[in-house]
């Protein structure tokens, strides 16, 4: 949840994004396999997804304003969105 919101923030504000340091470590570990389907976990993918693709495109010289342009294009709100009501499922006790 840390990472997510710092990346978040970052990408929003920020020109390059902190590296995903929890996410290399998860992505590819059996439990996360194990629990992609039943706890829901597609928007987490979305999310490192486009902070994957946000990275990229600052590397090869995208201004900030043209990646805030590309974050509305993939809807970067919906995913936030959609990230907030997972945590706020699985977190709620």
């Amino acid at each position: 949840y840390r990472e997510i919101t710092s990346l978040a923030d970052g990408l929003w504000t920020q020109a390059a994004p902190a590296l995903a340091v929890t996410w290399e470590r998860v992505r590819e570990s059996d439990w996360y396999n194990d629990r992609f389907a039943k706890l829901g976990l597609k928007s987490v993918s979305d999310f490192y997804g486009l902070v994957e693709e946000a990275r990229e495109r600052l590397l090869d010289g995208t201004s900030r304003n043209e990646l805030q342009e590309f974050l509305k294009e993939r809807n970067f709100a919906q995913v936030l969105l959609s990230l907030r009501e997972l945590f706020r499922h699985h977190l709620a006790g």
